[in-house]
């Protein structure tokens, strides 16, 4: 199985306030995200993580997650010592090409144009949909990583409701 998501922000309490997170504390926030990701994640199964993982010692909480994670750097990462990550990455699935990076603003019109999607993540819950992205953030997600054809069904339901043609 192959998920995606992204923005986890482990250990970042002020993320709670900044983006309305329904969490009490960082504590509950950080253990709420993991069992999610571990309850739809099986230890074989693949995961895009599109940036902004933790503000802490990444071990900490890597090493509890299930699936091979394969890293696309953020904004927030750069202070972290990721075993190993990408800037970007463009992968076939399901028949589409997918574009993904941690922000929208990393993408041109060639790129956009070269793919069938484009997957991001970094703006949280300010939008999950638009200009032939969509956003992994779990914040839009229910804190817990999605598989592509879930949010390709979304992508097009609300590509109808909203009368723009999509993919």
């Amino acid at each position: 199985m192959i998920w995606f998501t992204g923005d986890y922000h482990l250990g970042h309490a002020r993320i709670i306030e900044y983006c309305n997170r329904p969490f009490k504390d960082v504590d509950e926030m950080n253990e709420s995200i993991i069992a999610n990701h571990n309850r739809v994640v099986k230890p074989e199964d693949a995961v895009f993580f599109l940036g902004d993982f933790c503000f802490a010692n990444i071990r900490t909480y890597w090493e509890r997650l299930n699936g091979n994670i394969i890293w696309i750097e953020g904004n927030h990462d750069r202070r972290i010592s990721f075993p190993y990550r990408l800037r970007n990455a463009t992968v076939r699935v399901n028949g589409k090409r997918a574009y993904m990076t941690h922000s929208e603003i990393n993408v041109t019109d060639e790129i956009r144009d070269s793919v069938d999607i484009v997957l991001v993540g970094h703006s949280h819950n300010t939008w999950t949909f638009k200009n032939k992205c969509i956003n992994v953030g779990c914040d839009n997600w229910k804190f817990t990583p999605i598989k592509f054809d879930y949010m390709m069904r979304r992508y097009k339901k609300w590509g109808r409701e909203n009368g723009i043609r999509v993919v």
